[in-house]
């Protein structure tokens, strides 16, 4: 992501501009999909839409102030996405622990903004977000 709020892909020789907006516990990507999107079956590449969804989410746990990492990434698939409709991609913090953020993530699009995809995340906090002392 760059510092506009936007996040950046390259695909070929252009770039491609998803916005990103985020607050505390929550983060929405959104943009236009068009053939550059597109896996060879001639519909959306779901990995761009697991991208997405990574994205938010992880903008979620970050805007608690944390570090971490990803320990599950789940996504299950709702129906295909074609070209030429607008997504965004919804995240929110559920739950926090001593150890562990769990965020979730829905994915809209077309003008009913119809669900197409959800995501589930379990973060682990770094050893300093947790309050876990270093005893090595």
């Amino acid at each position: 992501m760059d510092d506009s709020g936007y996040l950046t892909c390259l695909i070929g020789e252009e770039k491609d501009l998803f916005r990103v907006s985020v607050a505390r516990g929550r983060a929405e990507v959104s943009g236009r999909l068009d053939s550059r999107h597109n896996s060879c079956s001639g519909v959306v590449h779901r990995g761009l839409i697991a991208a997405l969804l990574d994205t938010a989410m992880g903008k979620a746990f970050t805007s608690l102030g944390l570090l971490g990492m990803t320990a599950i990434f789940k996504v299950d698939y709702l129906e295909e996405l074609t070209q030429n409709e607008t997504v965004s991609v919804r995240a929110r913090v559920v739950r926090e622990d001593m150890s562990r953020v769990v965020a979730e993530g829905q994915v809209r699009c077309g003008p009913g903004k119809r669900p197409v995809a959800v995501g589930h995340a379990v973060f682990l906090k770094s050893a300093d977000a947790s309050g876990s002392e270093d005893i090595s």
